[in-house]
């Protein structure tokens, strides 16, 4: 069976997120002044074939932690 998996990766909270600072800045400078914080991230869209939904998440979550996410600055969710 086929099933489709969303991972979401974005930069741990610890980490400084230079791209997100200089886009908040851009927003409060046009008058969102009430943005406090922001985070940008990135997403893949995966469709994997597997016996069943465990296996295909399981393959899913070793794909994002070998080759997706760099694990010493960044974190992921799995969805499906």
């Amino acid at each position: 069976m086929i099933y489709r998996f969303r991972v979401d990766v974005r930069k741990k909270d610890e980490v400084f997120d230079p791209e997100a600072e200089t886009v908040k800045r851009a927003l409060v400078n046009l008058g969102f002044d009430k943005v406090k914080e922001l985070r940008i991230g990135r997403f893949f869209e995966l469709s994997v074939e597997a016996e069943n939904e465990a296996k295909a998440k399981e393959m899913v979550d070793e794909i994002a932690k070998g080759v997706l996410v760099n694990p010493i600055i960044e974190e992921f969710e799995t969805k499906i």
